[in-house]
């Protein structure tokens, strides 16, 4: 499968950028590692988790907000409520 995407010069800039910072070399692999992060994240939400970063130094975490993950969580409480 063939995939295009237009963005804007200052997010095409913004992904070269991201690629160089982590030894990526074409936009395929790139693709294929943010949509396995994606999935990830989404089977986690699924499962009620949250998805966040943690600073293990201040004892701190940061959950990541997104409206895919509010999407997921109402899929989810529908699915729930259609069972019970």
């Amino acid at each position: 499968m063939r995939l295009q995407f237009d963005v804007t010069d200052e997010r095409a800039i913004q992904l070269e950028a991201l690629m160089n910072r982590c030894d990526i070399y074409t936009k395929k692999e790139l693709m294929s590692y943010a949509l396995s992060m994606l999935e990830w994240a989404v089977e986690e939400v699924e499962l009620g988790h949250d998805i966040a970063a943690i600073d293990r130094k201040e004892k701190q975490f940061f959950s990541l907000r997104m409206p895919i993950f509010d999407a997921v969580k109402r899929r989810m409480a529908k699915t729930q409520a259609a069972g019970n």
